[in-house]
């Protein structure tokens, strides 16, 4: 059986191999799986998949997005084609239920307006949309952490997340949403 935590290790380990897409596409799905658990729901659906992430936001753009936590960020959108987005701008969490998730799961690939930084947290360039490498581990930290998640285990390897420097091995921390809570208020004062 695929279990939320081995999408988690298989998205870890694309990640360790430079495999950015192979990493989101396992993130993705496990944010579908933990958002039916969430929410207790039979099946995902769009409109939960995206709720969840807004719920979340918080956790995804503090460890996905270096130097931004935010619940609420819209971005240009610059050439990237999002059914149902007319307007310039785009959510992070339409960004990455349209761009990433369906794009991965349905096409097979990402929109080619869509670039991955490691040195850029989330900006434009002309008519591309840069966006940090690390939203993988802002994706991971939100089903990671949730405390949908608490019986979820990795098992026999050690896997290691990190929330700024406090480092940790997941299977230590499987639901435990008070931890980043914690990390993000000792390293900004802010309290989520």
């Amino acid at each position: 059986m695929i279990t939320i935590a081995k999408r988690v290790k298989s998205a870890i380990d694309h990640w360790a191999k430079g495999e950015i897409e192979l990493a989101l596409t396992d993130a993705c799905i496990a944010v579908d799986a933990t958002s039916i658990k969430y929410y207790k729901l039979p099946k995902s659906s769009r409109d939960e998949y995206q709720r969840f992430l807004k719920e979340f936001m918080w956790l995804i753009t503090y460890s996905g997005l270096p130097g931004l936590m935010s619940q609420n960020v819209e971005i240009p959108r610059g050439k990237l084609s999002i059914p149902g987005v007319t307007g310039n701008t785009v959510s992070v969490e339409q960004l990455i239920y349209y761009v990433l998730r369906c794009d991965l799961v349905h096409t097979n690939s990402i929109d080619p307006n869509l670039v991955f930084s490691d040195h850029v947290t989330l900006g434009n360039d002309g008519d591309k949309l840069l966006i940090s490498s690390n939203i993988v581990w802002g994706i991971l930290h939100s089903v990671i952490f949730n405390p949908a998640n608490a019986n979820e285990k990795i098992g026999e390897e050690f896997y290691w997340t990190s929330i700024t420097d406090f480092k940790m091995f997941i299977d230590d921390y499987w639901g435990k949403i008070d931890i980043p809570k914690k990390v993000i208020q000792l390293y900004t004062g802010v309290v989520v």
